[in-house]
Protein backbone atom coordinates (compact mmCIF):
# COMPACT_ATOMS: atom_id res chain seq x y z
CA UNK A 1 0.00 0.00 0.00
CA UNK A 2 1.34 3.42 -0.79
CA UNK A 3 2.10 5.96 2.24
CA UNK A 4 0.25 9.08 2.14
CA UNK A 5 2.22 12.11 3.66
CA UNK A 6 0.77 14.29 6.50
CA UNK A 7 -2.34 16.64 5.78
CA UNK A 8 -1.13 19.88 5.05
CA UNK A 9 -2.44 22.90 5.87
CA UNK A 10 -5.66 24.52 5.33
CA UNK A 11 -5.08 26.26 2.03
CA UNK A 12 -3.99 23.12 -0.08
CA UNK A 13 -6.96 21.28 1.33
CA UNK A 14 -9.31 21.19 -1.75
CA UNK A 15 -6.14 20.02 -4.18
CA UNK A 16 -4.84 17.89 -1.52
CA UNK A 17 -8.14 16.06 -1.21
CA UNK A 18 -8.96 15.63 -5.42
CA UNK A 19 -5.42 14.87 -6.36
CA UNK A 20 -4.30 12.96 -3.51
CA UNK A 21 -6.97 11.82 -0.69
CA UNK A 22 -10.12 10.99 -3.31
CA UNK A 23 -7.93 8.99 -6.22
CA UNK A 24 -6.27 6.77 -2.84
CA UNK A 25 -9.72 6.47 -1.55
CA UNK A 26 -11.51 5.00 -4.57
CA UNK A 27 -8.33 2.76 -5.31
CA UNK A 28 -8.51 1.46 -1.57
CA UNK A 29 -11.82 0.13 -2.92
CA UNK A 30 -11.31 -0.95 -6.13
CA UNK A 31 -8.70 -2.83 -4.91
CA UNK A 32 -10.59 -4.75 -1.95
CA UNK A 33 -13.33 -5.89 -4.77
CA UNK A 34 -11.08 -6.91 -6.93
CA UNK A 35 -9.30 -9.16 -4.21
CA UNK A 36 -12.39 -10.21 -3.72
CA UNK A 37 -13.37 -11.20 -6.75
CA UNK A 38 -10.23 -12.89 -7.81
CA UNK A 39 -10.08 -14.32 -4.57
CA UNK A 40 -13.71 -16.63 -4.86
CA UNK A 41 -13.24 -16.64 -8.80
CA UNK A 42 -11.71 -20.18 -8.89
CA UNK A 43 -13.99 -21.64 -6.35
CA UNK A 44 -16.76 -20.48 -7.98
CA UNK A 45 -15.61 -21.82 -11.85
CA UNK A 46 -14.89 -24.87 -10.32
CA UNK A 47 -17.72 -28.19 -11.25
CA UNK A 48 -19.41 -29.05 -8.29
CA UNK A 49 -21.35 -31.49 -9.84
CA UNK A 50 -19.53 -34.95 -9.16
CA UNK A 51 -20.49 -36.43 -12.77
CA UNK A 52 -18.82 -32.65 -14.23
CA UNK A 53 -15.73 -33.25 -12.38
CA UNK A 54 -15.16 -37.00 -13.65
CA UNK A 55 -16.13 -35.87 -17.41
CA UNK A 56 -13.34 -33.01 -17.25
CA UNK A 57 -10.74 -35.06 -15.65
CA UNK A 58 -10.95 -37.92 -17.94
CA UNK A 59 -11.47 -35.31 -21.14
CA UNK A 60 -8.36 -33.93 -19.65
CA UNK A 61 -6.26 -37.04 -19.40
CA UNK A 62 -7.63 -38.01 -22.65
CA UNK A 63 -6.40 -34.41 -24.27
CA UNK A 64 -2.90 -34.79 -22.98
CA UNK A 65 -2.27 -38.07 -24.75
CA UNK A 66 -3.47 -39.87 -22.15
CA UNK A 67 -5.61 -43.17 -22.21
CA UNK A 68 -9.54 -42.00 -22.42
CA UNK A 69 -10.39 -45.42 -19.76
CA UNK A 70 -6.93 -46.33 -18.17
CA UNK A 71 -7.96 -48.20 -15.06
CA UNK A 72 -8.63 -51.76 -17.62
CA UNK A 73 -10.55 -54.24 -18.67
CA UNK A 74 -14.32 -54.75 -18.47
CA UNK A 75 -16.80 -57.05 -18.41
CA UNK A 76 -19.82 -56.39 -21.40
CA UNK A 77 -23.05 -56.54 -19.80
CA UNK A 78 -25.46 -58.27 -22.18
CA UNK A 79 -28.96 -56.07 -22.13
CA UNK A 80 -30.99 -54.64 -24.64
CA UNK A 81 -30.65 -51.02 -25.24
CA UNK A 82 -33.81 -50.47 -23.41
CA UNK A 83 -32.50 -51.82 -20.19
CA UNK A 84 -33.65 -49.64 -17.07
CA UNK A 85 -30.34 -47.82 -15.67
CA UNK A 86 -31.30 -49.69 -12.27
CA UNK A 87 -30.67 -53.20 -13.50
CA UNK A 88 -27.43 -52.20 -14.98
CA UNK A 89 -25.82 -50.18 -12.25
CA UNK A 90 -26.55 -52.95 -10.39
CA UNK A 91 -25.01 -55.33 -12.92
CA UNK A 92 -21.91 -53.02 -13.35
CA UNK A 93 -21.60 -53.26 -9.61
CA UNK A 94 -21.15 -57.04 -9.76
CA UNK A 95 -18.80 -56.85 -12.16
CA UNK A 96 -16.80 -54.25 -10.42
CA UNK A 97 -13.99 -55.65 -8.55
CA UNK A 98 -14.36 -53.41 -5.44
CA UNK A 99 -18.18 -52.99 -5.04
CA UNK A 100 -19.82 -56.18 -5.36
CA UNK A 101 -21.26 -55.73 -1.96
CA UNK A 102 -23.12 -52.29 -3.61
CA UNK A 103 -25.00 -54.43 -6.08
CA UNK A 104 -27.75 -54.86 -3.94
CA UNK A 105 -27.38 -52.14 -1.32
CA UNK A 106 -27.51 -48.60 -3.42
CA UNK A 107 -29.43 -45.75 -4.44
CA UNK A 108 -29.29 -43.51 -7.94
CA UNK A 109 -29.32 -39.74 -6.96
CA UNK A 110 -29.19 -38.94 -10.47
CA UNK A 111 -28.66 -39.85 -13.99
CA UNK A 112 -26.94 -37.71 -16.91
CA UNK A 113 -26.10 -37.99 -20.61
CA UNK A 114 -22.35 -37.09 -21.35
CA UNK A 115 -20.04 -36.69 -23.38
CA UNK A 116 -16.34 -37.54 -23.18
CA UNK A 117 -14.00 -36.07 -25.69
CA UNK A 118 -10.80 -34.77 -24.68
CA UNK A 119 -9.70 -35.12 -28.75
CA UNK A 120 -11.69 -34.03 -31.56
CA UNK A 121 -10.04 -36.17 -33.88
CA UNK A 122 -10.81 -39.26 -32.16
CA UNK A 123 -14.49 -38.04 -31.39
CA UNK A 124 -15.03 -38.58 -35.07
CA UNK A 125 -13.97 -42.70 -35.09
CA UNK A 126 -16.32 -43.98 -32.48
CA UNK A 127 -19.51 -42.62 -29.66
CA UNK A 128 -18.44 -40.51 -27.19
CA UNK A 129 -21.87 -40.07 -25.62
CA UNK A 130 -22.38 -42.20 -22.45
CA UNK A 131 -25.00 -42.32 -19.23
CA UNK A 132 -23.43 -40.90 -16.32
CA UNK A 133 -25.17 -42.15 -12.81
CA UNK A 134 -24.33 -41.21 -9.45
CA UNK A 135 -25.00 -43.30 -7.29
CA UNK A 136 -24.80 -43.53 -2.91
CA UNK A 137 -23.26 -46.89 -1.46
CA UNK A 138 -22.02 -47.57 1.48
CA UNK A 139 -18.91 -46.86 0.45
CA UNK A 140 -19.65 -43.15 -0.55
CA UNK A 141 -20.70 -42.04 -3.54
CA UNK A 142 -19.95 -43.73 -6.80
CA UNK A 143 -20.51 -42.46 -10.78
CA UNK A 144 -21.19 -45.06 -13.38
CA UNK A 145 -20.47 -44.67 -17.19
CA UNK A 146 -22.60 -46.33 -19.49
CA UNK A 147 -22.22 -46.86 -22.95
CA UNK A 148 -24.80 -49.30 -25.51
CA UNK A 149 -22.94 -50.92 -28.20
CA UNK A 150 -23.88 -53.33 -30.83
CA UNK A 151 -25.36 -56.27 -30.18
CA UNK A 152 -27.03 -56.35 -26.52
CA UNK A 153 -23.58 -55.11 -25.13
CA UNK A 154 -23.09 -52.53 -22.62
CA UNK A 155 -19.78 -50.78 -22.10
CA UNK A 156 -19.41 -49.97 -17.98
CA UNK A 157 -17.10 -48.79 -15.63
CA UNK A 158 -17.23 -47.44 -12.02
CA UNK A 159 -15.36 -44.34 -10.67
CA UNK A 160 -15.27 -43.06 -7.04
CA UNK A 161 -16.88 -39.59 -7.40
CA UNK A 162 -14.35 -37.22 -7.35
Amino acid sequence: MVAVAARPGPGMTPLYESLIVKPMQSFRISAFIWTALTAALPVGCAPRDPIAKLVANISRNQAEGGMIFPSGPFQPISSPPTAPTVELVAQAFRYSFRDRSAATNFAILTTQQVRICGDEELARLGNVNYTAVLVSTAGGQRIVLLQYSQGNRWWNRVYDAP
